[in-house]
């Protein structure tokens, strides 16, 4: 492929996405068993839907522009989903690893935003109205799926995690609880506001 005008590049971006999208839709029930937490499970599970839809979008926006999907894999979104499966993999507190999984996910979300904004901003140059109008469908569900795991991750993944005691060898009495670096900088912050 060549990128000699914008509609190249355009075609180029929504292949990369539909690519994306469609190696998403792939990991998203293995991060959803992964997952312990309810709410956490449920958006992966609620934004695997989404996902197929917008993966038919994006077909229908390449063929508004007489393009066929096919393109290689998104090496972008391909080293997120490896990095995620990565961290996961090493398993620990299920809590902290809720927080892995919810971290992989923002990754993904962030990848789909920038890369929506960007393909709706070369369809509003090439004046491509209905391109534009599928794509921006998908950036504002791809927004709220953000949004919600953001929700997630501050009222109970976060704290869970930040709560999570590795038990660190014997000392006298026992083991000593180590709390996560969170909840350590949260206590030397207050200690120093107190002083």
């Amino acid at each position: 492929m060549t990128l000699d005008t914008l509609h190249d590049l355009l075609v180029s971006q929504l292949r990369d996405l539909h690519a994306a999208e469609r190696q998403v839709l792939l990991i998203w029930p293995q991060l959803a068993q992964e997952a312990t937490s309810p709410a956490l499970r449920l958006a992966i599970a609620d934004h695997r839907q989404e996902t197929t839809l917008q993966v038919a979008r994006l077909v229908e926006a390449l063929d508004l522009l007489g393009e066929g999907p096919d393109g290689p894999r998104s090496r972008g979104m391909e080293g997120l989903l490896v990095e995620t499966l990565t961290l996961i993999s090493a398993k620990g507190h299920a809590a902290v690893v809720d927080a892995a999984i919810l971290a992989g996910c923002l990754q993904v979300e962030g990848y789909e935003l920038v890369g929506y904004g960007t393909a709706i901003e070369l369809a509003d140059a090439l004046g491509l109205d209905q391109v534009v109008d599928l794509l921006s469908r998908t950036l504002v569900e791809e927004d709220a799926a953000r949004r919600r795991l953001e929700m997630i991750a501050r009222t109970e993944i976060h704290p869970a995690a930040g709560a999570a005691v590795v038990e660190v060898g014997p000392v006298d009495d026992g083991a000593i609880p180590i709390t996560s670096a969170p909840s350590r900088r949260r206590a030397r912050r207050a200690s120093n506001q107190g002083t």
